[in-house]
């Protein structure tokens, strides 16, 4: 997979997020358990998409993949992308300097933003 510019870093780094042919594939190399997976275009969860799986952070820190039990995570239910906790407002998963930062209002250029539940994009 070629490393494409679309934010901070590039895609060889495990912070950054990658993408194909337009299509948002996951996190760093996309070639192990840290993707973030997609199924029929829909952005399915963290890892090897067979189960429900999450994206947690604790104190601002990537703690690594868990099963949602922790407001701070990003989660999916039933092959459905769901949001950062509990998806009641626009949420982001922000990162600065190669870190997880956490969620906010995407301010960021290089926040994975969503609105109502439904992933809207990279940025503002």
């Amino acid at each position: 997979m070629d490393s494409v510019l679309i934010g901070v870093g590039y895609c060889s780094d495990v912070t950054c997020l990658c993408r194909m042919d337009s299509v948002l594939l996951g996190v760093g190399d996309c070639s192990d358990a840290t993707c973030l997976c997609r199924m029929n275009s829909v952005l399915i969860g963290v890892g090897y998409c067979s189960d429900v799986t999450c994206l947690c952070r604790m104190d601002s820190v990537l703690i690594g993949v868990g099963y949602c039990s922790d407001v701070t995570c990003l989660c999916r239910m039933d092959s459905v992308l769901i949001g950062v906790g509990y998806c009641r407002d626009v949420t982001c998963l922000c990162r600065m300097d190669s870190v997880l930062i956490g969620d906010g209002y995407c301010r960021d250029v290089t926040c994975l933003c969503r609105m109502d539940s439904v992933l809207i994009g990279v940025g503002y």
